[in-house]
């Protein structure tokens, strides 16, 4: 390969006498070599050199368009590829509480990890509106996990080709104690199940079907453990009264697992399918699920007139989110191992059943006791 006159622009001579033109180029650190055709498709030094440079520049206008992508309009996209998810409404609202005044107007390539840090540390620090509180850690860690995931979808698609700004390893997250753990005593349940069956003795402007929707959502949340997506995305068509089961849909991972009727909810079941077709979702009888944002403000303050009053400490209230746990220490204190609890709560890892461990009635010392020593 011979230089020529022209820089970038290589030439070969074959055996036949034909000249081949070839152009190098750098770009975004990597280099690129490109044959064009020989003197008898027509190239020439110049051909060959007005060729690279035109290459270069779409190149470097693509580049700069992409980096130009604002954030506000790339969440947006990324916001349409997941519009299927049920939980894609408090992505938005998460979005539009947090980010979008803060980075919304920024361009991707100009996000780093040193403003996400001060962002973070601003959430941390002022108390919202809705609550006049801080923001809880977890909920932090969210909206840094949300940006993160907007720029991997972006890189994904070839529309972004920096890196995340927002990984965890350039932006830590909260260290999470799960060492406290919240949840409803049989009592506490029973009382709860008292309350909505009897809802218009404590509040006013009730409706029937909403009572059926609150008891259905407590009653499946503290026998299946699911999350609230996945017990509103439950359809007739998933329970099987001959089997016993119902079809869960974990919507954090993506994948489908199996949980049970339990007997004491079986009949309540059996008069809710009753007039429902199967494509029909269990919880609001309809072809479409009721909004994860309704169900928790018509549940939560019930829960918190009943179990958070004068409770101060965000780890030891009642929510929404109790009743998974619930289910998770019931099945620990009736000595269920942490292995069938995993798999009942579809947990990916046993350490995230770890903490249900110290609720377990036999720690291990009958199993010493037997040992032949």
């Amino acid at each position: 390969m011979t230089n020529t006159v022209k820089q970038g622009v290589f030439t070969t001579v074959l055996k036949n006498g034909c000249t081949n033109f070839y152009i190098k180029y750098s770009l975004n650190n990597k280099q690129y070599k490109v044959r064009l055709g020989s003197d008898e498709d027509g190239w020439t030094v110049n051909k060959a050199y007005k060729e690279r440079q035109k290459r270069i520049s779409n190149n470097l206008a693509s580049v700069s368009n992409r980096t130009s992508l604002k954030f506000c309009d790339a969440f947006e996209s990324y916001m349409d590829s997941i519009s299927h998810k049920t939980d894609c409404y408090n992505s938005r609202s998460r979005y539009k509480t947090h980010l979008k005044d803060s980075i919304g107007h920024y361009r991707l390539g100009d996000i780093t990890p040193l403003l996400l840090l001060k962002l973070k540390s601003k959430l941390a620090e002022e108390d919202t509106v809705k609550t006049g509180k801080p923001l809880a850690p977890r909920s932090i860690d969210g909206i840094m996990d949300l940006v993160n995931q907007t720029y991997n979808f972006h890189i994904r698609i070839r529309s972004y080709n920096g890196t995340s700004p927002a990984t965890p390893k350039l932006v830590s997250r909260f260290s999470i104690d799960n060492s406290r753990l919240s949840f409803l005593s049989k009592e506490d349940y029973k009382n709860l199940m008292y309350r909505l069956e009897h809802r218009t003795e404590f509040y006013i402007n009730t409706k029937p079907h909403i009572t059926q929707q609150l008891k259905l959502f407590v009653m499946l949340g503290v026998t299946t453990g699911g999350r609230r997506g996945t017990l509103l995305t439950i359809k007739v068509k998933d329970i099987n009264f001959k089997e016993g089961t119902i079809l869960l849909h974990n919507h954090k991972v993506g994948r489908i697992y199996q949980g049970y009727i339990h007997p004491a909810i079986k009949e309540y079941l059996l008069e809710t399918v009753a007039t429902l077709s199967p494509e029909h979702y269990l919880i609001g009888g309809k072809v479409k699920p009721l909004c994860p944002t309704t169900i928790s403000k018509r549940l939560q303050p019930i829960l918190n007139d009943m179990f958070n009053v004068g409770v101060t400490q965000r780890r030891e209230r009642v929510v929404v989110h109790t009743l998974r746990h619930t289910f998770g220490s019931w099945l620990a204190q009736a000595n269920t191992s942490l292995y069938q609890i995993m798999k009942l709560m579809d947990h990916s890892q046993i350490s995230q059943t770890q903490m249900y461990a110290k609720l377990l009635p036999n720690s291990g010392a009958d199993e010493v006791s037997k040992l032949d020593i």
